[in-house]
């Protein structure tokens, strides 16, 4: 997979979401086995109706949480795991039990778009954006952050379109 990002700035953004933690040889079964646990819980009635009812899902609804999945390391911390949460940028308003904002600091943003099945494509992307783009380009550094962004349709069609999103910082701004 041939992939070159298109490299913008972005200032401060914040998501809210549903997180949970998940160790990083876990991540292939437990993030798709976490959505799915989300979609049954607060996702379901609310795609099929479009009604929000409960303060939850005024926020799902409001900040369009789904759109988003953000990966974020937590290696910092000394723990082999990541925090990965479905997500949605966050318009302002209450934070309903159970959600979380998470803030993301001002930054570059290299963002690998694609094509295809997400569940096919998805994982050669990130080999390619990591094991190939960032290790080509050592002027940038990541912030241990990754952010997948997921346009309307069908995941499974082969024609889908979804990106990684890195949020990097060029190499001399890390050592400031």
């Amino acid at each position: 997979m041939e992939i070159q990002p298109v490299v913008t700035h972005r200032k401060e953004f914040t998501f809210i979401g549903f997180s949970t933690v998940i160790r990083h040889e876990e991540g292939s079964t437990k993030c798709p086995e976490f959505w799915n646990e989300q979609y049954s819980k607060r996702f379901g009635r609310l795609l099929r109706t479009m009604k929000p009812e409960t303060p939850e899902e005024h926020a799902v609804f409001d900040n369009k949480i789904g759109q988003y999945a953000v990966c974020r390391c937590l290696k910092s911390e000394g723990r082999d795991e990541f925090e990965y949460m479905i997500c949605g940028e966050y318009m302002g308003g209450a934070v309903p039990n159970g959600m979380k904002l998470l803030t993301i600091p001002e930054s570059d943003w290299a963002e690998f778009r694609c094509k295809g099945a997400l569940s096919n494509t998805l994982q050669e992307l990130y080999t390619a954006a990591y094991g190939v783009w960032l290790k080509d380009h050592p002027e940038y550094q990541g912030l241990g952050i990754d952010i997948e962004s997921y346009s309307p349709g069908n995941p499974a069609d082969p024609d889908y379109e979804f990106s990684l999103i890195l949020p990097v910082k060029k190499a001399a701004e890390t050592t400031k």
